[in-house]
């Protein structure tokens, strides 16, 4: 568990402005009940954080 909380210490000292995620792993997660929930938390996660909002290409 000692590697887990070290990425997320990690995590929460990097400022970011914007939450990518790659489209292929989108399009899969509809397919796949544990791809759809990572999908889900981490989108999630990303309003809580509240980045700037881009409108993707």
């Amino acid at each position: 568990m000692n590697g887990t909380y070290s990425s997320i210490t990690q995590l929460s000292r990097i400022p970011f402005s914007e939450l990518k995620i790659d489209r292929s792993f989108v399009n899969h997660a509809p397919f796949n009940s544990q791809a759809g929930k990572i999908l889900e938390s981490s989108v999630e996660l990303g309003h809580h954080l509240n980045p700037k909002r881009r409108q993707p290409p």
